[in-house]
Formats: structure tokens, sequence, C-alpha cells
């Protein structure tokens, strides 16, 4: 019995070991695309008034309780890491993208939309939007 499954097959062979010749500007031998993925305050956070907390810490927590040590590593990026990044980023004249979850922009004031925001990033990197929240969208149901 075959089942067809919608979309398209999977390609687990790809070129067997034949890729194709490409050129890269200036001779270059190799591409980087560089992505910083920004997802601090969309993850599940007792403290935001999620029912749970995101699995991470000592797995004998329960994830009804707070995790303030996971929490600070969640605000971290937002509070230290992303300017560090941003600094690195101007010192090496790096261009990356930004894929981030609205609701993480939003958690900071408005990021998206605020002065410090279209100055310093929008100029120099690209921004995408991944959705509202940091969420396991591979088990959403169809509705």
């Amino acid at each position: 019995m075959t089942r067809t499954i919608p979309g398209p097959k999977r390609d687990l062979v790809g070129y067997e070991g034949n890729p194709p010749k490409v050129s890269w500007p200036g001779g270059a031998r190799i591409a980087i695309s560089l992505v910083v993925n920004y997802e601090e305050g969309s993850e599940l956070a007792i403290g935001d008034g999620d029912a749970t907390r995101e699995p991470s810490g000592p797995a004998d927590w329960p994830l009804s309780k707070r995790d303030l040590a996971g929490e600070g590593a969640f605000e971290y990026g937002s509070r230290c890491g992303y300017w560090r990044l941003m600094d690195i980023f101007d010192e090496q004249e790096v261009k990356c993208t930004f894929y981030a979850c609205a609701v993480a922009l939003d958690c900071i004031g408005g990021l998206a939309t605020s002065t410090l925001f279209t100055l310093l990033v929008l100029p120099t990197f690209y921004l995408q939007v991944h959705g509202w929240l940091e969420r396991r969208s591979a088990l959403a149901t169809e509705r």
C-alpha cells in the first residue's frame, strides 16, 4: 500500500557528490549567511502569565514553577547580547539578517517602531519576522 503525502518528495540524496559549479563575487570561495535569531520575550514564561515555563533548567523543577535562572538566560539576549553583537557587526562591517518573533520585538518597548531601531538596524541589517510567538509550529494543527 502506497500513501500519497502532500508536498514535495523529500530529497535525501542531493547532488550525489557533484554539486553545481558556483562563482561568487570577487572569486570568493565561501558565502556566509549570518542570521541572528531574536526570540527573547516570546518563550513560555510564568512571569508573563503563561501556565507553564520553557522546559529548561533542572529536570526535577516543575514546569508550573518559575525558573528565574532560565528567565535570566532569555533576558540576557535583549539586555546585553544584542548590544554586544551590534558593536561587533558595526566594527567588522558585517551585514546580517535578524530573524525575529514579532512579540519579542514588541516586548522591549516596541523596538520595531522605536527611533533607535529605525536608525541602527533597518539601514544596516535585514529584518524577517517569523510569526508572533516562538512556538513549536511543527506541532500545530490545521484550522
